[in-house]
């Protein structure tokens, strides 16, 4: 799963928490932190091909 913010999301805390809780619940988590750049985040993708993508706007 990746977790990450949007590019220009400073708004951090709200995502890392999801990651958390997500770890601790047994789910493999890559946390990208606060803005993203959207081409960081395709690559990303391309390279681990998670089963879910969420994301903080």
């Amino acid at each position: 799963m990746t977790v990450g913010c949007v590019d220009g999301e400073w708004h951090a805390f709200p995502a890392r928490l999801v990651a958390q809780v997500l770890r601790l619940r047994g789910w493999q988590v890559d946390y990208l932190g606060a803005r993203t750049p959207t081409s960081h985040l395709v690559a990303h993708l391309h390279l681990t091909n998670p089963d879910a993508v969420l994301l903080s706007a």
